[in-house]
């Protein structure tokens, strides 16, 4: 299993200057499962190392006071175009004048995503020759940061240091209640310090949270905006009573839920390749393998109910902000129901169906699920499983002839699928099925 690792051993601070720096100099190599992140060329005497040689304190300090960020804040388009983004999530921020590789850290949900970057630092006399990308489960990420950071504290501690910004953090963290760390999370996961919000900002986030059913608020606030989150607390919350409140009842896909669960696999190493596979066995279970679904008549079909039953069961909502995609909720007599943002056209509709109908299928509670943009685990087994069950690979294996098509072939295909273009060119990526020339 992949993992995080600080290996270091305390040296000679040669001279270096503050206490907690002198306190903590030491040879540092980081690693990320098998694979060396901290690998360095020194220019000095053209030679290559795993260690760097600097203070552990102030990465001590920057991991303590990013805790909740570097685990809840989940990229996607608008946090990464935050000019702050990188400074909450990537080991530079950390470097306080010494040499430490380009890494980004960021939550995925069930997974921590640590990439690491090639990096020349002229200045140093140093280059960073590793570039890689590592998946580390939370749970490990956690207990090896904790380590790190405890480890760092009781050097201080030996060394007669207290009352440093890492040690009040450290213990202000672990004094924590449950209810405070639900606020953390929820704040951490819009992209904010939680120890340094404004009043108002406070109660924003405990209002919106109040609002939002439980089961939905990780992935709400991974996708909503600060700026405008009464509004999109609202938008969520009266998708949810629409959906809730359907009578309509899809019996096959009751049946279809117990179907897949008896034949349930392990889960995936990687979250997306979980998705596909969910879409293939339904494929399979129902009996249509490659067959293009272009309507939600053909869905209908071949998930054995009657469009007018499926229609029945989609609501189409105005959701003014566009924080969610569909919310899925069960309603009295345990079917779901579809509530689907009116911001977006028919022909996606049918994509954002799919991803609502993974969650429904593949959970083992009564929900509700929030689907939305982010890039969490979550939200990648949906979009995964929604391409594969409108556009199976399979079947876009059996329309290419060779390793190359051309952008019209992609758009032909699209539409006899049913889907767009960018549904077909991450098929084709992801599958390694062919390669789209530039148009």
């Amino acid at each position: 299993m992949s993992e995080i690792r600080f290996d270091f051993e305390w040296i000679d601070p040669q001279g270096a200057r503050g206490p907690e720096l002198r306190a903590t100099w030491a040879r540092l190599v980081i690693w990320a499962g098998s694979k060396c992140v901290s690998r360095v060329l020194d220019q000095d005497v053209k030679s290559v190392r795993d260690a760097v040689y600097l203070p552990l304190y102030p990465l001590a300090e920057w991991l303590a006071t990013h805790w909740w960020t570097l685990q809840v804040e989940v990229p996607s388009a608008e946090r990464l175009a935050d000019p702050r983004y990188a400074e909450r999530h990537s080991l530079r921020a950390a470097r306080d004048g010494f040499a430490l590789p380009s890494v980004s850290i960021a939550g995925e949900g069930g997974h921590v995503r640590v990439l690491w970057h090639r990096e020349v630092l002229p200045n140093y006399r140093v280059e960073f020759i590793e570039e890689g990308s590592a998946h580390i489960p939370i749970q490990g990420f956690q207990q090896s940061l904790s380590a790190f950071i405890s480890a760092v504290i009781g050097r201080l501690h030996a060394e007669g240091i207290a009352g440093t910004l890492l040690q009040e953090e450290w213990t202000a963290l672990q004094a924590l209640s449950s209810e405070e760390k639900e606020f953390c999370e929820a704040a951490a996961a819009l992209g904010l310090d939680p120890f340094s919000l404004t009043a108002p900002a406070e109660a924003s986030i405990v209002e919106a949270t109040a609002a939002i059913h439980l089961k939905m608020r990780r992935d709400f606030f991974v996708a909503a905006s600060a700026d405008n989150l009464a509004q999109e607390a609202n938008d969520v919350s009266n998708a949810y009573e629409s959906a809730r409140c359907n009578d309509t009842v899809l019996t096959s896909l009751l049946s279809l839920r117990s179907e897949l669960a008896a034949n349930e696999q392990q889960p995936a190493a990687q979250p997306w390749v979980h998705g596909y596979l969910v879409a293939q066995r339904l494929r399979k279970v129902i009996g249509v393998v490659d067959e293009p679904m272009q309507s939600f008549d053909d869905i209908a079909k071949a998930l054995r109910v009657s469009n007018g039953n499926l229609q029945a069961a989609l609501i189409e909502m105005p959701n003014a902000t566009g924080v969610y995609d569909v919310l899925v909720a069960t309603n009295r007599r345990e079917s779901p129901s579809f509530a689907l943002s009116t911001r977006h056209n028919k022909a996606a509709h049918r994509f954002h169906f799919c991803r609502g109908l993974y969650e429904f299928l593949h959970a083992e509670d009564a929900g509700p699920w929030l689907v939305t943009k982010s890039l969490s685990d979550t939200q990648k087994q949906s979009r995964a499983f929604a391409a594969e069950f409108l556009a199976p690979a399979s079947a876009l294996r059996k329309r290419v002839s060779g390793s190359t098509v051309s952008v019209d072939e992609v758009d032909d295909i699209s539409q006899e699928f049913g889907v767009s273009p960018y549904v077909i060119n991450h098929q084709f990526e992801n599958h390694a099925i062919a390669t789209v020339l530039p148009g």
